[in-house]
């Protein structure tokens, strides 16, 4: 008896070491990888860069490594000072990238890493093959191969590059749908505060660090009118915001009041929502209205054209718009996201290449109903603007659409 349960636990060994030998080799097979396995970061990264071309140096061969995702550094050279007429030394770089960020993204520019480093570039000039905002933009996916020349404008002092870490600076371009779910924490925040119950809808104020460096308090019911003493008045109402260059009162009061909800996520990155909130007649004179953006507004554009009296090849970007109704001592909100674009400007509405860190209300186009157009009357220069952008007309096409 004992001999044949001998026998059997022999089979049943056997059998199990045959299952376990046919499972591994059928799991092996399909997990078997030829070829190397290549991780790429969720970001816009170099693959390659090279000096291509010098002039004017000294010290070593000149010669680059890339360090970081974007950064890369140079060997021991330098670059001597611009003595009468003969210009100062120069390098040529070619520096390819690939975007895998998610997003679009444009550069910049080329700057250090570190600040004595951007230090030594203010006796610098860079000049970029690409100029035209359209030829720096890098697509989701693709890669794309930059040029740029840096030059020692110096006529004192030679431009030594030892260890020095270059960095370059991309931009995200950000796509409707990104703002418009930019769009859905703030309104209730804000509506709360124009029923002067702050931020949460709790009664509790706020406090932000102002102009003069100090703390301030501000009670609930206070905090719109802590919003129109920053607005920067103008012929269509007062503004004021996070936008780049707003002053850092205006962005210390915005975050105290919105806080997390001006933050968005793509992918592994957080990114600050731009918002510029407005005094603008929809229906009445004091309505408020909050433009917000998911795009840095670090990448302009634009030029006059004197023959047209019109102004070509501006950045356009995604804008929506949330509309705030006053009636009497009460605000409503209305319950649709606009849905618009409009250029890139600095923070007094001038338009061009530079011209950065603001959003141009006063020519906002909606994007949703093609054939609303601005009534106001106004006028579209190269100076001055008068227009008040389509918003109220847009208002007035959705109300009608609804009866």
């Amino acid at each position: 008896m004992q001999k044949w349960k001998n026998m059997l636990l022999c089979f049943a060994v056997t059998f199990m070491f045959l299952f376990i030998a046919v499972g591994y080799a059928q799991i092996s097979g399909e997990l078997s990888i030829t070829g190397n396995a290549k991780y790429e970061i969720a970001a816009i990264y170099i693959t390659e860069v090279r000096i291509s071309s010098v002039s004017g140096v000294g010290g070593q061969t000149p010669s680059v490594t890339k360090t970081g995702t974007l950064t890369f550094e140079h060997n021991n050279y330098n670059l001597r000072a611009q003595v009468g007429s003969t210009a100062g030394g120069s390098f040529t770089v070619h520096v390819t990238v690939k975007n895998n960020s998610g997003v679009d993204q444009y550069l910049l520019k080329h700057t250090a890493s570190s600040a004595s480093d951007i230090e030594k570039l203010k006796n610098t000039q860079t000049s970029y093959s690409q100029q035209l905002v359209a030829d720096r933009l890098v697509p989701q996916g693709e890669s794309r191969t930059f040029v740029f020349t840096v030059q020692n404008t110096s006529t004192s002092s030679a431009l030594y590059m030892n260890k020095f870490e270059s960095l370059l600076v991309f931009s995200p371009n950000f796509s409707a749908d990104t703002t418009e779910n930019a769009t859905n924490a703030l309104t209730q925040a804000f509506l709360n505060v124009l029923a002067g119950n702050g931020p949460n809808g709790d009664g509790k104020g706020i406090e932000y660090v102002d102009s003069n460096g100090k703390t301030k308090k501000v009670e609930a019911k206070k905090i719109l009118d802590e919003i129109v003493g920053k607005m920067t008045s103008v012929d269509t109402g007062g503004y004021t915001g996070n936008v780049g260059n707003a002053t850092q009162a205006e962005k210390n009061l915005v975050e105290a009041i919105f806080g997390e909800n001006m933050v968005i996520q793509l992918g592994s990155n957080y990114y600050s929502v731009c918002m510029l909130i407005k005094n603008q007649k929809i229906v009445n004179k004091d309505d408020m209205v909050i433009y917000v953006t998911a795009d840095p507004l670090e990448v302009g554009g634009g030029t006059w054209n004197g023959g047209t009296k019109k102004w070509d090849n501006l950045r356009i970007i995604p804008v929506y718009a949330l509309v705030f109704l006053k009636d009497g001592t009460t605000y409503t909100y209305v319950d649709h996201i606009f849905a618009g674009e409009a250029p890139v400007c600095d923070f007094k509405g001038a338009l061009g290449d530079g011209k950065v860190g603001n959003l141009h209300t006063n020519i906002w186009n909606s994007t949703e109903f093609p054939s609303v157009t601005d009534k106001s009357g106004g006028s579209i220069g190269q100076q001055n603007i008068t227009t008040n952008g389509e918003l109220d007309e847009a208002y007035q096409f959705y109300i009608n659409s609804l009866k």
